[in-house]
């Protein structure tokens, strides 16, 4: 019983970021804080964003004054007539 502990114990404290093979947390390729995600991020922050876009965007917060608006596809359907009043279209 004391074994089985003992193991149990061992793999929690693998799984809560302890490394023996020198490895910290977030030193691993692909990890989130990884420079080519930051890059990524400026490069979306710094793209230009269509209308039609923008207008999605601006009638989804639009639905949080929504309440009676509860099913999705009620929520799709006032997103989409808002778009389209918005763009002209």
């Amino acid at each position: 019983m004391r074994i089985a502990m003992l193991l149990f114990c061992l793999g929690l404290a693998g799984c809560a970021g302890g490394s023996w093979s020198g490895r910290t947390p977030g030193s691993e390729t692909g990890s989130i804080s990884g420079p080519s995600t930051a890059a990524a991020a400026r490069a979306q922050a710094e793209a230009p964003v269509d209308a039609a876009t923008q207008a999605r965007a601006d009638c989804w917060k639009r639905l949080e004054g929504q309440p009676e608006l509860r099913g999705i596809e009620q929520r799709v359907a006032f997103v989409d007539r808002c778009v389209a009043e918005a763009t002209g279209g």
